[in-house]
């Protein structure tokens, strides 16, 4: 299966955080972000590969216990 570009624009996840499904596939996610200052995403995981960009802002990613700016 395969599939490009959300036509529903934004959907808010959490209270802060907002995602654009830009293209996925069997395996895969390509996800656009809108971030409100200091919107925290909770610690979770994925079972397969998730790909996404920041529009705008400032974020700090932790990838395997190690932060990364």
């Amino acid at each position: 299966m395969f599939g490009i570009a959300s036509r529903n624009g934004y959907k808010e996840i959490i209270p802060g955080i907002s995602i654009k499904t830009l293209s996925y596939g069997e395996n895969s996610l390509l996800v656009e972000f809108l971030l409100k200052k200091d919107a925290a995403l909770p610690e979770h995981k994925h079972i397969n590969e998730q790909t996404g960009y920041l529009v705008k802002g400032n974020i700090k990613l932790f990838i395997d216990g190690k932060a990364n700016v």
